[in-house]
């Protein structure tokens, strides 16, 4: 089964839209988190301001990424990386703006401005770790913090501006396409010989299990992605899932990929849809509004066969 991979086009307009969007996200908040953070000085309170920078930097990138048909992680990647950088340089100088006031402002953004202002921090610290500004963080110790404050930023911006990165996309259309997660739960863990057929491109050996819910464990999900606007763009995710509780009973779920966005055919997508209606009982979603198809139009025979003996088995 061909695996979909991005085919890395990235329009001019969508790219222009991307830059600007995170340029102005990163620039407008960084000048908001530093005048904040200094204002709110509380450790504490400063670990939230900077995971809703990142988030929202992240968030401005992948979502003019979405609506510009970039079809590029590489390109998120990159313009968010550039987009950490500025902001974090914007933070810097604005924070030196917030505490020493406007008279700085000509030289906050300057390397000998930056500088003298990482230099006095290091020496009568930063944010506190107590409420009420007692416990100020400074020295080596505070030179961690920003080296930590810089990962997560990074981490937080970068993942959120590649969240489409695993998605497809119909490149006939020029749509998106749309995720029908959950459409088949079956009683496996992935390892039976059964996948081996599945992954190779019979698709309808998938019968020969027993249908099960989302809660049992383990068991093997499948996720049907397709173009909302025709019938010819369809990629299966198959997981193998487990699920454990703690000493406290708390959920634990682990997930593996068997597939992730394999290719396959018109047929194949109407035979997965008509199979989850025939498994579970229930109307499964037709994305691109096809009629669905006889299993026999599928490979033939066997399809027959297996559904057959699956039903008998239910």
């Amino acid at each position: 089964m061909q695996r979909y991979t991005h085919s890395g086009i990235v329009p001019a307009s969508g790219a222009v839209s991307t830059v600007l969007c995170g340029l102005t996200a990163a620039v407008v908040g960084g000048v908001a988190y530093a005048f904040l953070a200094y204002w709110l000085s509380w450790g504490l309170v400063r670990m939230i301001l900077m995971v809703v920078y990142g988030l929202g930097v992240g968030l401005a990138i992948g979502v003019a990424a979405n609506k510009g048909k970039i079809r590029s992680p590489l390109f998120n990647t990159v313009v968010a990386l550039v987009c950490v950088a500025i902001g974090l340089w914007v933070y810097w100088g604005a924070y030196d703006v917030a505490r020493n006031g406007m008279q700085v402002a000509g030289r906050a953004w300057t390397p000998q401005g930056l500088s003298a202002h990482a230099a006095d921090l290091f020496e009568n610290g930063s944010f506190s770790l107590k409420g009420g500004g007692r416990g100020k963080l400074d020295e080596w110790p505070l030179v961690i913090g920003w080296f930590l404050e810089g990962i997560c930023v990074t981490g937080l911006v970068v993942s959120m501006s590649r969240q489409d990165a695993a998605r497809p996309f119909c490149e006939t259309c020029q749509q998106w396409t749309s995720d029908t997660g959950g459409l088949i739960f079956v009683a496996a863990d992935g390892q039976e010989p059964a996948w081996q057929e599945v992954l190779g491109g019979d698709l309808t050996a998938i019968a020969v299990f027993a249908p099960t819910d989302p809660i049992a464990s383990p068991h093997v999900r499948l996720d049907l992605a397709s173009c909302p606007a025709c019938q010819h763009s369809n990629f299966v995710t198959l997981s193998s899932v487990t699920i454990k509780r703690d000493s406290k009973g708390k959920e634990k779920k682990s997930e593996r990929a068997l597939i992730r966005n394999g290719a396959i055919t018109d047929p194949e997508a109407a035979f997965l849809r008509q199979f989850a209606k025939q498994l579970h009982g229930e109307e499964a979603p037709d994305e691109a509004g096809n009629e669905d198809e006889d299993w026999d139009d599928v490979t033939g025979d066997e399809p027959e066969n297996k559904a057959t003996d699956q039903r008998n088995e239910a």
